[in-house]
């Protein structure tokens, strides 16, 4: 699939960047790819793709998304990716300590404001929202293969810990 979706965005490229036409012609059947694919290939797919899907699949207004560019351009804006180490708050920002994806090296970088586009908990034995918490602990709910929430069938009843679909 990620295959097709690069090959399509490389033969009608967007002088902008924005896939968003690509993405309207594959999101008819995307949760019907989803379901089909084995708890494996679930995980193998996150394991690789899931940061590259997720930055294709969460759209911004258009926009929105020029003036990020903008911003990028006239050098208000850095974007970084990686893992984070330590935040430590000082009196003229906030020092972050992090693993740059790109370099693969620890770095240093003091920021005035931080934006965590990693997107919502999913994982619901992480989650910190009382009311999936309530169900968890009461055996209502269970994490699905993938830990992208509740486990649930297509037509979505959920599946309790027990394995029973209400």
């Amino acid at each position: 699939l990620y295959s097709i979706i690069k090959q399509r965005i490389k033969e009608h490229p967007d002088p902008q960047g924005w896939e968003e036409p690509i993405l309207e012609d594959i999101r008819p059947y995307t949760q019907q790819l989803w379901f089909n694919y084995t708890k494996e290939e679930k995980l193998r797919f996150l394991r690789h793709l899931q940061h590259l899907w997720s930055k294709l699949r969460h759209r911004i207004p258009f926009q929105i998304f020029l003036q990020l560019n903008g911003a990028i351009e006239e050098k208000k804006l850095e974007l970084s990716g990686g893992k984070l180490i330590h935040l430590n708050c000082t009196e003229t920002g906030i020092i972050v300590t992090y693993f740059d994806r790109k370099s693969g090296e620890k770095k240093k970088v003091n920021v005035s404001h931080i934006y965590n586009c990693t997107g919502p908990v999913l994982d619901v034995e992480k989650s910190m929202n009382p009311a999936i918490q309530s169900l968890y602990t009461n055996g209502l709910i269970r994490n699905s293969d993938a830990k992208l929430g509740p486990d649930a069938l297509p037509d979505g009843r959920l599946i309790d810990q027990s394995g029973n679909a209400h």
